[in-house]
């Protein structure tokens, strides 16, 4: 900050975010708070409208939100946010639709550690779990795994 530091801690809306500056860096060019993006202040409105799109309530709002943004007053704005909607006459979507057979609607995840790389695969209906070992989580070793499970499937 070219020592310029103590003079924008003085500013009252930077004032704020001197009191979480341990946990600021950038990545990309992207302002992070932890792993998660700080979103300006122009944005916070899209981004609410972005994480409540499918009207999920304020639970899951959060929990998407958490995720990958934050702001001053974020959980406070979604409730708002959800809430407003609700009066409306905005309905809360409470679950996935019914799957109608083995197979129809999948869940997919990446999990890794240090040592080991896992594609997961949930099927909805019948809650049978596949795991594949990857040497390396990128697209092409996804896709391979993928296309055997599907293979064996459909084969039997």
């Amino acid at each position: 900050m070219n020592g310029n530091f103590k003079k924008l801690c003085d500013e009252p809306e930077l004032r704020k975010y001197f009191q979480i500056y341990k946990q600021l860096s950038t990545q990309e060019g992207f302002l992070m708070y932890g792993n998660r993006v700080v979103i300006p202040g122009q944005l916070k409105n899209k981004i609410l409208s972005i994480i409540h799109a499918d009207h999920v309530g304020i639970t899951r709002c959060k929990l998407m939100a958490r995720s990958h943004v934050w702001w001053f007053g974020m959980n406070d704005n979604i409730e708002k946010k959800v809430r407003t909607l609700q009066n409306r006459g905005h309905k809360v979507i409470k679950s996935w639709p019914v799957s109608k057979c083995p197979w129809y609607r999948n869940h997919i995840d990446l999990l890794g550690t240090h040592k080991a790389k896992f594609v997961i695969v949930v099927d909805d209906y019948t809650k049978w779990i596949e795991c594949f070992n990857l040497n390396n989580i990128n697209l092409g070793n996804i896709m391979a795994s993928l296309s055997e499970m599907f293979f064996k499937i459909l084969s039997t």
